[in-house]
């Protein structure tokens, strides 16, 4: 893989992934209500999302900011957040 390429596709995992932990923030926020889901439905989509963060992640190799927001996805924060705590630290990454 050509370095140009390996930074392109690092690029885009970040914004993914930056744009996947904000999506999970604002449904936690305001999307359980506004789509009037039931538990069932709220799990599917925290799990849905938290999938999408777990396939961008480890294009973006092993830095303590990656170390750290898996930790968050293991403990369950990071599906409950609804006030977007862990963007900064997406972004940092």
């Amino acid at each position: 893989m050509s370095i140009t390429k390996g930074i392109f596709i690092k690029y885009f995992a970040k914004r993914r992934l930056v744009s996947h932990v904000k999506e999970l923030a604002i449904y936690n926020d305001k999307g359980i209500h506004w789509r009037s889901h039931d538990s069932a439905q709220v799990a599917a989509e925290r799990k849905r999302l938290i999938e999408l963060i777990l396939v961008q992640l480890p294009k973006l190799g092993n830095s303590e900011s990656a170390i750290k927001l898996n930790e968050i996805i293991t403990s369950g924060a990071l599906a409950e957040d609804d006030e977007g705590q862990y963007i900064d630290l997406a972004k940092s990454i």
